[in-house]
């Protein structure tokens, strides 16, 4: 899996168009397309505004992760709700096919 296929996953898993996602976060359209379709390498510059993006609505996800798909899988941030973190491990894991 890339990177722009692992940071379409997780918009994907949040339930957040494309089209919301760069409107809400100010991320250009065509960029985003052209990184989660692998057409774009991602900059560092990107990669920080998205990982920005993806902790404001409560994702923490390393840039490691993004782009190696090495260290810490993505954690939902909210340690005071086990039910939310369930469920977005199962979410996670069916869009692995785990």
């Amino acid at each position: 899996m890339s990177a722009g296929e692992r940071i379409r996953m997780l918009r994907i898993i949040l339930g957040i168009s494309r089209e919301d996602f760069c409107k809400k976060y100010h991320i250009n359209f065509n960029t985003l397309t052209s990184i989660e379709l692998d057409r774009l390498k991602i900059s560092a510059k990107q990669l920080g505004k998205i990982i920005d993006a993806f902790v404001q609505e409560g994702i923490y996800v390393s840039g490691l992760w993004i782009m190696e798909a090495k260290g810490s899988s993505p954690t939902r941030m909210l340690p005071s709700n086990p039910a939310a973190q369930e469920d977005f491990l199962e979410n996670f894991c069916t869009l692995l096919d785990w």
